[in-house]
């Protein structure tokens, strides 16, 4: 059952990329491959934290969304494509901008999908406990 979770969330991913692709279009600059890998990063960690601290999921349902959807989703070989061509190219600033960019912003992205999963769990913790109090 693991596998077809994540062969299912595979499925969703992949064309979640692609319509996040042609939404944000092509430029001189990756926008699109970096949108979509720093939203990864972020949805990542924000459904992990979750998963961790407050929501009990099965193994299926955490692997298909977050091995199966957001591992099609995000594209690292398509990132590392973007670069090489830009670099091949001789837009040497651009290139090592976007592998900076996608590196930072990518941990900085995760970052703020832990600490926002982090608010609404003790957001909610604060709500049920003022509700067991009164």
């Amino acid at each position: 059952m693991n596998y077809f979770a994540v062969a299912l969330g595979g499925f969703f991913g992949a064309i979640a990329r692609e319509i996040t692709g042609r939404a944000l279009g092509t430029s001189i600059f990756p926008v699109s491959t970096l949108a979509i890998n720093l939203s990864g990063s972020f949805l990542l960690l924000f459904f992990m934290t979750l998963f961790l601290e407050r929501i009990t999921v099965s193994d299926t349902v955490r692997l298909g969304l977050t091995s199966g959807f957001l591992g099609a989703y995000t594209t690292f070989s398509t990132m590392t494509k973007e670069i090489y061509l830009l670099l091949l190219q001789s837009k040497l600033l651009i290139g090592f901008a976007y592998l900076f960019l996608s590196l930072s912003g990518g941990f900085l992205s995760g970052i703020l999908g832990r600490a926002l999963a982090l608010y609404l769990v003790n957001l909610n913790f604060r709500k049920n406990t003022v509700k067991d109090e009164g």
